[in-house]
């Protein structure tokens, strides 16, 4: 005992194991009653000398499981020991006998085993589509992470796609969407706002849907960088404000990723522009530059 004065049960109290007088040990006078051994260090040794295994115990158990014990002796339960799985013959793997025997496994046979559980058919995944009134048009099925393309019974004149794990999340199309949160079920939806108020605030339905149609044909892609995804603007190519004809056409829109658009601004300003323009802007510097790392 380190101690030299005796507080109360609860109080820790310092003092060093004769058998193992290199750490000093902690312990309230509550819990070291009530322990047959004072240090941690006895009652591990103890513990370990019940529960040592021979090494022909330990081989035998792996070699039930299909696995090549590799290593040529025995330490403890809790040392990583290597061995090869017949399943997979070209790996070396490690695990403890403790792992091993509370069910741990070869991690590509638990993860085979996963992907069987959890692996959908076909047939079940279009289906699932179906339900939504979507309808698939690829043939195969590879898994719940794959982009399916489809196109929507209530909008069928554009191609949709979407990975299986968003459709079981709730996803569907795009645009029956926008529809479920377009004109009053929008929870911006402004009551005072005039339809030309609207429009020039480019806040109705037909607007969004112009938007996704750029995004979608292309492929949700930066026309210059070749950027994939992020932040996307649709472009028009001949403005907005000016050519009103040309508001919703497919044509006159362009995806640019938020830091090319921001460019064209720059150089080009805002307001009354044009299609020429955007030609010289995306000719300056054409995606594939990019792409091949040139730029």
């Amino acid at each position: 005992m380190l101690e030299t004065v005796y507080k109360n049960a609860k109080t820790k109290m310092k003092y060093i194991c004769l058998k193992h007088p290199n750490k000093i040990k902690e312990r309230t006078w509550d819990v070291f009653k009530r322990c047959k051994y004072g240090c941690d260090e006895c009652e591990g040794e103890l513990i370990s000398k019940r529960l040592t295994y021979s090494y022909e115990f330990v081989y035998h158990e792996f070699e039930r499981r299909n696995y090549k014990l590799l290593d040529t002796h025995y330490i403890n339960s809790c040392s990583s020991m290597s061995f090869i799985c017949s399943q997979h013959p070209d790996d070396i793997q490690s695990i403890t006998f403790t792992k091993m025997m509370q069910g741990a496994m070869c991690k590509k046979c638990a993860r085979e085993a996963t992907l069987k559980s959890t692996r959908y058919t076909k047939e079940f995944v279009f289906e699932e589509f179906k339900k939504k009134d979507l309808i698939v048009i690829d043939d195969a099925y590879v898994n719940s992470k794959t982009p399916i393309h489809f196109y929507c019974l209530h909008h069928p004149d554009i191609i949709q796609s979407s990975p299986y794990n968003y459709i079981s999340r709730g996803s569907g199309c795009r645009f029956c969407g926008i529809e479920r949160r377009s004109g009053i079920n929008s929870p911006n939806y402004n009551p005072n706002l005039t339809e030309e108020d609207r429009t020039k605030k480019r806040i109705y339905k037909e607007y969004a849907y112009w938007r996704n149609y750029v995004f979608e044909r292309d492929n949700y892609t930066c026309q210059k960088c070749g950027q994939y995804g992020g932040e996307l603007n649709a472009h028009h190519k001949n403005g907005y404000d000016k050519f009103i004809d040309q508001r919703l056409d497919l044509a006159n829109g362009a995806t640019l990723c938020f830091t090319c658009h921001k460019e064209f601004h720059i150089i080009y300003g805002r307001g009354g522009n044009t299609e020429e323009q955007y030609i010289a802007f995306i000719s300056k510097h054409n995606k594939s530059d990019y792409i091949k790392g040139v730029i």
